[in-house]
C-alpha cells in the first residue's frame, strides 16, 4: 500500500513539474507597448472554467490599472486554442 501511495507521489510531482515548464510565459516589452498574451479555452470542453471568465478577468485587471503598466501602454491579446491534441 505504501509502495502504491509513493508511485502515485511521485507520478502526480512529474506531472506537475512537466506542466509547469510548458506554462511558463512572459510578457513582452515593444517599443512603448507591453503586450500580453492569453491562450485559453474559449469554446471547447473547458471553456466554463476559465475561458471567456479569464479574459474578461484580465480586461478588467488592465481596466483597473488605467491600461498602464512600467508607463506603457499594455495591450492584450487572446486566442482559444480549441483543445484540439
Amino acid at each position: 500500500m505504501k509502495t502504491k501511495l509513493k508511485g502515485i507521489a511521485k507520478s502526480t510531482l512529474a506531472t506537475l513539474a512537466l506542466a509547469g515548464l510548458g506554462a511558463s510565459a512572459h510578457a513582452q516589452i515593444s517599443g512603448d507597448v507591453v503586450k500580453i498574451g492569453f491562450l485559453t479555452d474559449m469554446s471547447s470542453v473547458y471553456a466554463d472554467i476559465d475561458g471567456p471568465a479569464g479574459v474578461e478577468a484580465i480586461k478588467m485587471a488592465i481596466a483597473d490599472m488605467k491600461g498602464v503598466a512600467a508607463g506603457k501602454k499594455i495591450e492584450f491579446i487572446y486566442a482559444d486554442h480549441q483543445n484540439k491534441a
